[in-house]
């Protein structure tokens, strides 16, 4: 249902009435919030019963490379700056900052 359609002088006109119009702009509303509530609803189940299923949702972590472990401990002995090893990484800043903090 699009309420934003709807032609409240239209309504008017047919009902003769602006209380009739104003109950039944109220009962279309409330329609609307019913059927977008169950929409969500249906939605939220969906995705729990894909959940259950294993399906995961996002985009796939990076794999942390072989050299990984060298890296991190040249960061922490400060014998290289991260923004070097983001390089050598080939990441993102957002990325080597979460490994670094993971461990």
């Amino acid at each position: 249902m699009n309420l934003k359609s709807i032609d409240i002088e239209r309504i008017d006109e047919i009902t003769k009435d602006r209380k009739m119009t104003i109950k039944i702009l109220n009962y279309l509303v409330e329609v609307e919030e019913a059927e977008k509530e169950a929409h969500l609803q249906h939605h939220k189940e969906l995705i729990q019963a894909a959940m259950e299923k294993g399906i995961k949702f996002g985009r796939p972590r990076k794999e942390k490379p072989e050299n990984w472990e060298t890296i991190k401990n040249d960061i922490r002995q400060e014998k290289i700056p991260v923004e070097e090893a983001i390089k050598q990484l080939n990441v993102c800043r957002a990325t080597a900052y979460r490994w670094l903090k993971e461990e």
